[in-house]
């Protein structure tokens, strides 16, 4: 399993490019979206969803991030 955290739709692209050179089996990869904060999160799933989708990628959430928002050391 190969987890990338991506925060525009130009990551999953650098995302293709290293499965590509390091023959990275597409369902190893896990995309999950960049957001410090719940909202900002939760911002670029959407902007992010159906690229990931779209390439054949896992598309997850940063879970600790949707509960805790931005609190540290939870």
């Amino acid at each position: 399993m190969f987890k990338f955290v991506a925060k525009t739709p130009e990551d999953v692209d650098t995302v293709a490019d290293l499965a590509d050179i390091y023959s990275i089996d597409q369902n190893s990869i896990w995309i999950m979206p960049e957001g410090a904060t719940r909202e900002d999160h939760l911002a670029n799933l959407v902007l992010l969803g159906d690229k990931v989708v779209d390439k054949g990628y896992n598309l997850s959430t940063r879970l600790h991030v949707l509960v805790w928002d931005s609190k540290r050391g939870v």
